[in-house]
């Protein structure tokens, strides 16, 4: 049980992760297309 867990929570945080790198990472590019 405690192993699903852990996996469960590990899921999530590389899910967070990704998601706020892909947010940062187009934040970059439109201020790279707006002021480059």
């Amino acid at each position: 049980m405690g192993s699903d867990l852990g996996e469960a929570i590990i899921k999530m945080l590389f899910w967070l992760a990704y998601r706020t790198l892909g947010v940062f990472l187009a934040g970059i590019f439109a201020g790279w297309i707006i002021w480059g």
